[in-house]
């Protein structure tokens, strides 16, 4: 009882406690429950629908803008430089080239770059590693989370500093390896990013997931149980795994929203203030621009111009974009199932960023130059690779690290499993059964019926995605009939000329 008032404060640290308590065995149950599975397939059905109706969508759009051909029909790029020249052998003009050989070896070596980059990436994953296990003594009075929030939080500022150096070393290396197209050049830096991103986003969830645990006996690098990495007394890794995926949603886009609005207000400050930082140039800039303070003579369109000019260009505004997205669309596809609260955290920012950028293009920037092309390119095959990764990556989740095997005894539902099968699986089946023998049973068993559940969840969940690629179509049926009438239409129109093509020759319609 709490009526004594000198044991109040006391009672009220027993509360916070008690209260403490509560959430600690909440939170678990909250994100590691019979649904787990069943929302991980729900999570692995709807990146296979959202991929097979984007399809669709972009055929809609590639015909209704005319794009369909577009890479077919695509010149060169101004900063292309060919070392050779060539005789086209259809139009019998000379071209200029750049032999191949020379792009695979400045591919080896740019891949040699990339390998560097991807071990600072391990480096610093280590390294945070040895600061949590290190810090715990730290915050031992505080308590273990706050070991956990900071390791998190560096982790996700590690992912960011490095993933800045990585995007202007990407940048380097695609300029150097002189690709002829723009659809070639964006395709080779796509992959140059997204490899290094993928690393460098969900390397950290990888190993709270699947390698952390393997700490829990002997410590970090054998250095002992007290500079022990485990997930706790109950080996469950789910809540440390959830913590750091929430932590990487909501704080990974706060610095692009700062440099989405406060830069370009800056830059723009920045553009008008410096005719008069420079000194030198004050006059001329003066007299050629009329900042002198007499606006008198201009229109009201002028000013107009002068405000727009000012304003910051839009750098590698798609793809930065694009990274973006199909980042936190792999957060996502990959760790959803370990919280279940990430769809809705990941819609919020979304639809926050989706505002950020409309008033960024309409009011921060220039508008930019539209370019056209005629799909995503290698983002798709991003993304339908992230499907596929987060199949098996989410099996994993439910049969190593979930609770669903054991709390829930799922495996009584997917292998009858008897007392007599479990000691002759293990072969240590005596009238008089040592307690390591029984250690050896459970371990054995529990790792079997793992296994299983890993094995059905893939399957299921790839039948489904088979089955729902198979039966939605990749275009639209408005769009088959549209190109169906344009083709019977050209047909009609070469036989009038009397250019009706005859056997064996068919007829292309661009």
């Amino acid at each position: 009882m709490c009526w004594s008032v000198f044991n109040f404060a006391g009672c009220l640290k027993s509360k916070e406690n008690l209260s403490l308590t509560y959430f600690q065995v909440l939170l678990p149950q909250a994100l590691d429950n019979g649904a787990t599975p069943y929302f991980a397939l729900i999570i692995c059905l709807w990146g296979t629908i959202f991929l097979e109706f984007w399809k669709q969508k972009n055929a809609e759009l590639a015909y209704k803008w005319d794009v369909d051909t577009y890479e077919e029909e695509e010149v060169n790029r101004p900063q292309f430089r060919g070392t050779k020249v060539a005789r086209d052998p259809f139009t019998g003009k000379l071209e200029s080239y750049y032999p191949k050989w020379k792009r695979v070896l400045k591919s080896m070596g740019s891949l040699a770059v990339i390998s560097f980059m991807i071990l600072l990436v391990v480096a610093s994953i280590i390294a945070i590693v040895v600061y949590k296990v290190a810090s715990k003594k730290w915050f031992s009075k505080v308590g273990s989370g706050m070991s956990s929030f900071t390791s998190s939080v560096l982790n996700t500022i590690s992912i960011l500093l490095l993933g800045t150096l990585y995007k202007n070393i990407a940048y380097k290396l695609t300029d150097w390896e002189n690709h002829q197209t723009s659809s070639e050049y964006e395709d080779s830096l796509i992959l140059k990013l997204f490899g290094f991103q993928f690393i460098n986003s969900y390397a950290s969830l990888y190993y709270i997931a699947f390698f952390r645990e393997m700490t829990q006996s002997n410590g970090v690098f054998n250095m002992g149980s007290d500079y022990s990495d485990g997930c706790g007394e109950n080996g469950n890794c789910m809540s440390p795994l959830s913590m750091q995926v929430a932590v990487l949603l909501i704080a990974k886009p706060m610095p692009k929203f700062f440099s989405d609005i406060i830069k370009p207000i800056l830059l723009k400050k920045w553009n008008k203030l410096k005719p008069y930082c420079f000194h030198s140039r004050t006059n001329q800039v003066l007299s050629e621009t009329n900042l002198s303070g007499d606006n008198t003579d201009k229109t009201e369109n002028d000013i107009f111009i002068e405000d727009e000019y000012n304003k910051p260009q839009l750098d590698e505004f798609p793809l930065s974009e694009y990274t973006e997205k199909v980042l936190q669309y792999g957060y996502l596809m990959l760790f959803a199932s370990a919280l279940p609260l990430a769809p809705l955290i990941a819609m919020v920012t979304t639809l926050i960023d989706l505002r950020v950028d409309a008033r960024r293009l309409l009011w921060f920037n220039r508008r930019p130059v539209p370019e056209r092309a005629e799909d995503i390119g290698m983002w798709f095959t991003i993304l339908s690779f992230l499907n596929f990764v987060g199949i098996i990556t989410n099996a994993l989740i439910v049969g190593l690290i979930s609770n669903y095997s054991t709390k829930y005894k799922a495996y009584k539902h997917l292998i009858p499993l008897n007392s007599t099968l479990l000691v002759d699986f293990n072969l240590t089946a005596s009238h008089n059964e040592t307690m390591s023998s029984t250690v050896n049973v459970s371990f054995t068993v529990r790792s079997f019926q793992n296994l299983w559940i890993v094995i059905v969840f893939e399957n299921v969940a790839l039948v489904i995605q088979i089955l729902a690629a198979y039966f939605i179509s990749d275009e639209p049926d408005s769009i088959k009939r549209a190109k169906k009438a344009e083709l019977k239409h050209m047909e009609s129109i070469l036989s009038h000329n009397g250019l009706k093509s005859g056997p064996g020759k068919s007829i292309r319609v661009n």
